[in-house]
């Protein structure tokens, strides 16, 4: 099964981010038959969450494709799920060679605004269009390009600034671009593909990009029976007030307002979309430094785009009732209710969320405990996998298996390890939004879940009893043994040795922590 997924925007790059993160995990329904083929949409070339998540997806299928082949009978492993850029599906025909996961959308150097995108330069007196640009001169905002509240001569290289209005018109045109027309023809219904498409209600390029895309798609006979999913992120962040940008926080809620409205009128999003997940968070501590976009545009990593992660994996494998007639299935997503020990803490302890927020069976098994294996996955990583020397000279199965001489996948791990810790220190941020604590990152295994309350209400205790490097040394030793004839021959495939083997030996070892903190 494959799913397309159309991230809009930043908020779309910075899911992305995240769902690349639960599939590294190797969490429940991650498998390698189901196939993602993410889909960037940004009119903002340079932006800095884009770009990130660009570098992050390139690292996650350099290591997949040296691990896993197609075909491969794996499920809910480390790294497991494939994914693929669009372009791949037609050995790079027709498409920019530059393009990596993204829809290539090409700007001219001096002058690419609105008004040269809707060609007002041509309406004028000598072709009987005067009226028609004197109409939309009235209709948007013609003040120069260096004003705030300019339209017309808007700057498309860095967006749309938050005007759907304008995203919409910009945005149709994308019909004619290569990689959606050859998108068009590559979904197959019939084959089980999905089309998700994901983006923010509160700006301009996500607001205007979904019904913008849904109507794309629903225009086409070979797609109207396509499963199509929508991941609408509401307001969940503010941006720093400035009296020089375009982006203002204070209309984030009315436009989301508008935009709701809209995708309840006639055949819009709410008929033309299967399922529709609504996301996003009221509690806004502090605020984002206010960037029009560009490299600058970088948010640090926030819960509401790991739960629109997670809504992505209950869309891939839910099967949905298909009509164009009903209106599409709402989801929501809720965290447990503060605990009366919680209450009595500081007030921001009581946003602070932790493992004790998540119901067990929906959220805390399939998603974070898979979270907390990658963490120590990752802290192994980088404490002794990528120590210069130690392995080469002392480690049985290291030596054998000759995964010290795998470079480049070792440069990848450690890449990703970094952009995984990275990311989870991200999510503990509470100075402009709710915080996330799952792990102190920075910390040895004995302190990595210290003071972190579970769904029991006790701290995960560690130790070297538990894991450590040495621990996890031997079970990779086992399974080496076990998987070469009780030690006598090399393994085969070394990559694809270690990746099985940790994550085996993680959920061994995790296993155990539940286990023992659950008799206490």
């Amino acid at each position: 099964m494959r799913t397309f997924i159309f991230a809009i925007g930043g908020t779309g790059a910075r899911f992305l981010r995240s769902l690349t993160m639960l599939l590294a995990s190797g969490c429940k329904d991650t498998k390698v038959a189901d196939e993602i083929v993410p889909v960037i949409i940004d009119y903002d070339a340079t932006n800095g969450d884009t770009e990130r998540t660009q570098a992050l997806l390139e690292t996650y299928q350099r290591i997949n494709r040296a691990v896993y082949a197609k075909g491969d009978k794996v499920m809910e492993s480390f790294f497991c799920t494939p994914l693929t850029k669009l372009k791949e599906l037609f050995g790079g025909d027709g498409f920019d060679s530059k393009t990596k996961f993204e829809v290539a959308i090409t700007h001219e150097a001096e002058n690419d605004t609105f008004a040269h995108h809707i060609q007002l330069e041509t309406l004028g007196d000598g072709n009987g269009t005067l009226a028609t640009r004197h109409l939309l001169e009235i209709l948007y905002d013609n003040s120069p390009k260096t004003s705030k509240t300019t339209e017309l001569n808007l700057d498309l290289k860095v967006g749309f600034k938050g005007c759907p209005n304008i995203g919409c018109v910009v945005t149709k045109s994308l019909e004619n671009s290569v990689e959606l027309q050859k998108f068009f023809h590559a979904v197959n219904p019939s084959a089980g593909d999905k089309i998700l498409i994901v983006g923010s209600i509160f700006g301009g390029t996500g607001a205007s990009g979904i019904p913008m895309l849904l109507d794309l798609i629903r225009e086409r006979p070979n797609l109207e029976a396509c499963t199509v999913g929508v991941i609408a992120v509401t307001p969940y962040f503010k941006v720093a007030p400035d009296a020089d940008s375009a982006i203002n926080s204070d209309s984030f809620t009315a436009k989301t307002k508008a935009a709701l409205d809209a995708y309840s009128l006639g055949r819009s999003v709410n008929k033309q979309a299967d399922a529709i997940y609504y996301v996003g968070d009221s509690y806004l501590p502090g605020a984002f430094a206010n960037s029009e976009g560009g490299a600058t545009q970088k948010n640090n990593a926030h819960v509401v785009e790991l739960v629109a992660a997670m809504e992505a994996l209950h869309f891939m494998n839910t099967a949905f009732d298909h009509s164009l007639e009903a209106d599409a299935v709402a989801h929501e997503f809720g965290f447990a209710p503060v605990t009366k020990k919680e209450e009595k803490k500081e007030a921001v302890d009581q946003y602070t969320l932790n493992y004790s927020r998540f119901y067990k069976d929906e959220t805390l098994v399939p998603y974070i405990y898979p979270l907390a294996r990658l963490m120590l996955f990752a802290k192994f990583v980088k404490s002794y996998l990528l120590t210069a020397g130690e392995g080469d000279r002392k480690d049985t199965w290291l030596r054998n298996t000759k995964l010290f001489k795998e470079g480049d996948f070792k440069k990848d791990l450690a890449a990703f390890a970094d952009a995984f810790i990275a990311w989870i220190k991200e999510l503990e941020d509470t100075r402009q939004k709710r915080g996330l604590k799952l792990f102190n990152a920075d910390n040895d295994y004995d302190d990595i879940f210290a003071g972190i309350e579970t769904s029991q209400t006790v701290a995960l205790v560690l130790n070297s009893h538990y894991v450590s490097n040495s621990k996890i040394r031997e079970t990779l030793t086992d399974e080496w043994v076990r998987n070469t004839d009780r030690g006598h021959k090399e393994v085969d495939k070394p990559r694809s040795f270690f990746i099985a083997s940790i994550d085996k030996a993680l959920k061994e070892i995790f296993g155990d922590i539940l286990q023992k903190n659950a008799e206490k």
